[in-house]
Order: structure tokens, then sequence, then C-alpha cells
């Protein structure tokens, strides 16, 4: 028997983390609103291969506990966001909104909270400027400048 042979194979690469910058803010909430522009206020570190990535800083508590104020988001909006997932709806009138998509049909979409006390929210199509998918969250200690 041969004790130099290996049946083991070496692990694939892990994907490296990148600055990714924060853009705004996003309101937890039914009277969302979004703060952003193109300057970064910062950076936070995450892993996603989205060359389009940016973070938002999480106010209000509609998605409390799984995400809290003060934290920051990662949105990839090169990936689709799926009914189950957490996202970030960009209304025609400002409003910016962190839910959780329950649905999507060709003429409304349904949002919900974590927070029980938060309704869900049906939005018609015409009044959603986007929805970009949450990649995921990282704390409030992850800003770097």
């Amino acid at each position: 028997m041969d004790l130099t042979q290996s049946n083991v194979e070496p692990a694939l690469e892990l994907k490296k983390s990148r600055r990714i910058p924060i853009t705004g803010s996003v309101r937890g909430g039914d009277e969302g609103y979004l703060v952003q522009d193109n300057t970064p206020d910062g950076w936070v570190e995450y892993w996603t291969g989205d060359p389009h990535a940016y973070a938002l800083r999480i106010r209000g508590d509609s998605m409390h506990p799984r995400y809290r104020a003060g934290e920051y988001v990662v949105i990839t909006p090169s990936i689709e966001a799926q009914s189950g997932r957490d996202v970030v709806v960009k209304l025609t009138n400002g409003k910016c909104l962190l839910k959780q998509l329950n649905w999507a049909r060709s003429d409304e979409v349904q949002l919900l909270s974590i927070n029980n006390g938060y309704a869900p929210m049906t939005i018609p199509r015409e009044e959603i400027e986007c929805i970009n998918r949450v990649a995921g969250a990282v704390g409030a200690d992850s800003m770097v400048f």
C-alpha cells in the first residue's frame, strides 16, 4: 500500500472579501425613506462577486430582530430577487423599504416585515422603481474609511 497517495482533494479557493461602498441608509418600516448619493460614506468588507454591490445603513425596526438599526445590509442588484428573500424596494415617491418579498405578480408586489408589529404591504408595480436583493448584513462596527 502506497502511503504517499491521498484520496483527499484540495478545497476550492474561498471567495475573497472586498470593499463595498456605503451609499446611504434605508428605513425599515411603513414610512421608509432612502438617503443615498454616489459618494460613499465609507465601506464594509463583504464576500460578493456583484460589481454593482452597495451597502445601506439600517434605520428603523420593521425587520428586527433579523436586522438591527445601525447595521449595514449589502445589496446585490445584479442578482434577481426571489420570493422569500429580503429585499430593498425603491418606490417612485422616493421611499425605500427594507422588507421580505412575499410574492410578486405582474401588477403588484407584497412585502412582509419580520417584526410582527407591521402589517404586510401590497404595492402596485407602477409605484415601484426597483427591487434589489439583500445578500446579507454586517455589524455596525464593520464600517471602514
